[in-house]
């Protein structure tokens, strides 16, 4: 089995009302899908989505990623809320500068 690292930009606090409604929505629909960018060497930083990561490690299935540039700019990205607060910034950028929590995933479906 292969070891897939998906880094979030924070940590998630776990006895919350959104973490509940996320574990539960997940309990129902399965596996997330998470936008990441790829470093090459089997990490994946997530651009959002730190609950739907944290969720699924604690349940034990792997998020299903779609994968974003490194180039692409925030402001790009269509996202609900402004995470980041600068909209000039690149993924790549976010993902040097992030204080990053490190989730581990056993991929199954690699043998």
């Amino acid at each position: 089995m292969e070891i897939i690292r998906v880094l979030t930009p924070h940590r998630v606090n776990k006895n919350t009302d959104h973490y509940a409604k996320v574990r539960a929505y997940m309990d129902e629909h399965g596996a997330p899908i998470i936008r990441v960018c790829d470093d090459g060497n089997g990490t994946y930083y997530a651009i959002e989505g730190c609950h739907r990561v944290a969720v699924a490690h604690e349940l034990g299935i792997m998020p299903l990623f779609e994968e974003i540039s490194a180039d692409m700019l925030v402001k790009d990205l269509d996202l609900d809320y402004d995470i980041y607060g600068q909209d000039d910034m690149t993924i790549g950028d976010i993902c040097i500068n992030s204080q990053a929590i490190l989730f581990d995933f056993e991929d199954i479906y690699w043998d």
